[in-house]
């Protein structure tokens, strides 16, 4: 009976003043849902910015040739004598700092698997013919025509232009009737990167088929290719690339291995053996011009700490080898401990935004809830009058309180789910923290609580005799 009436008076309590009972519960709903998405969000900036600072590519070292815009005014003979290219030789700068346990060429690459189409007596297609000569029948030949044969003159033993597209049409024809039983690849292009072994080792990559690489197979310049799991899927219609050939203009691949997942743009590239290990590439000499595009070098390290020291060690080496400033060294994880700074800042910000929005909301409910029950003072002191103990008339109050906080908190929880994955889509992160949701709850319910039982104490303690007396 007494449970009858308790709701009889909470229901006319909350009923007497609805537009009030629902904006207090819109407001504790927009508190709760902005807190939790926001304390979802901050678990998330953390977990993905130390996932990242843990990944292998943030413990190495980039030395790449030195890109100075100066270099824009200069003769292009200049550039051409000066330039300095990256290739095997400059690894043994490993040999300089002892924190270094890895190191390899990486360079970006592209593939195309359609074969181009040659014209007669023109060029592939999309790329122009020769130019003829200047100089024709009666013509004499000026100072330029003449220092220009002689620079050209290294051209005499080649065959003429006729015979030379005749000679690579004959070698694609070849290549064709290799790969006339052989699967075609449903992508006509695709990318990857051309590495040394030693770039598997350091990224902690291994194969889920097949095997990968080695130095051996890059010395003899050994057609293979290596395919992330996702392209490896992607570039045959029946999904299955293990021992298939793959064209790539005049270069026929084996794919010899199959990496496994690493959730990274990784698994939808290609890599291939480098061809600054060959030979031909490492011509030149140390530094020297030679040895076709030019390479980025990378150097690991096991502990991150130490690779200022190491980036130290390397650039004395490089410097001492290929000139001052010739080699420019740069450190990924610098950056990327920025980034992850400003992220863990910024959503920082966000939470304590929808604490104060919490808070602001949870504040205005104890005040409207404490003013309700000033205003039932005369009603209160009856309900004691009549027998109702002080834990009784407590218990009332705090009931109705924890109606209006129970409603806010379902509608916010339904709120912070459609909230969490948009903001952490807006910070680039694939999904959002559902422990840093479920806390982000349970705080917005202890705070709305606590700040409810005030009301509910005030309440509790008006004496009968004076609550009898109000008007």
């Amino acid at each position: 009976m007494k449970g009858k009436e308790d709701f009889k008076i909470l229901t006319r309590s909350m009923t007497r003043r609805p537009v009030e009972t629902l904006l207090l519960i819109i407001g504790i709903a927009l508190g709760v849902g902005a807190t939790s998405a926001g304390l979802s969000l901050v678990f998330q900036s953390r977990a993905v910015s130390a996932e990242i600072i843990r990944m292998p590519e943030y413990r190495e070292i980039t030395a790449s040739t030195r890109g100075d815009s100066d270099t824009m005014n200069q003769p292009a003979q200049e550039l051409i004598e000066d330039e300095v290219r990256l290739t095997v030789a400059e690894l043994a700068a490993a040999d300089e700092a002892p924190d270094v346990v890895n190191s390899y060429l990486f360079s970006q690459t592209r593939f195309r698997t359609s074969i181009p189409n040659f014209g007669q007596g023109g060029g592939p297609e999309g790329m122009p013919a020769e130019e003829p000569s200047r100089t024709s029948a009666g013509e004499e030949d000026t100072p330029e025509d003449s220092a220009a044969a002689g620079e050209k003159s290294v051209d005499a033993q080649r065959p003429p232009q006729d015979d030379r597209f005749a000679q690579m049409q004959a070698e694609l024809a070849a290549l064709k009737e290799e790969m006339e039983n052989e699967p075609s690849p449903v992508l006509e292009e695709f990318y990857g990167y051309k590495v040394s072994p030693e770039f598997f080792e350091s990224r902690e990559l291994t194969t889920v088929e097949g095997s990968l690489f080695t130095e051996s197979d890059m010395q003899k310049a050994a057609p293979y290719m290596i395919l992330g799991s996702n392209l490896a899927e992607e570039l045959f219609e029946d999904g299955i690339s293990i021992n298939r050939k793959v064209q790539d203009f005049t270069i026929i691949y084996t794919v010899i291995g199959i990496l496994e997942t690493t959730g990274t743009s990784l698994d939808g590239l290609a890599f291939v053996p480098t061809d600054s290990l060959s030979a031909a590439a490492t011509s030149g000499g140390r530094g020297g011009p030679g040895g076709g595009q030019n390479q980025t070098l990378r150097f690991s390290v096991d502990d991150p700490e130490r690779l200022d020291e190491a980036a130290s060690q390397l650039q004395n080496w490089f410097d001492r080898e290929l000139g001052t400033g010739a080699v420019s060294l740069s450190i990924p994880r610098e950056e990327a401990e920025k980034t992850a700074d400003r992220n863990n800042r910024l959503t920082s910000l966000i939470l304590i935004l929808a604490l104060s929005a919490l808070l602001i909301a949870a504040v205005n409910v104890s005040n409207i809830l404490l003013s309700r029950a000033l205003k039932k003072r005369k009603a209160i002191g009856i309900l004691k009058a009549l027998g109702s103990s002080r834990s009784g008339v407590f218990i009332l109050f705090l009931k109705e309180a924890a109606v209006i906080g129970g409603l806010g908190t379902a509608v916010g929880i339904i709120m912070a789910l459609g909230l969490s994955p948009l903001m952490s889509s807006s910070m680039g992160f694939a999904t959002f923290s559902i422990p840093g949701l479920a806390a982000g709850v349970l705080l917005s319910m202890i705070i709305t609580f606590g700040l409810t039982l005030l009301p509910a104490m005030q309440a509790s303690k008006i004496a009968p005799a004076e609550a009898v007396r109000i008007e």
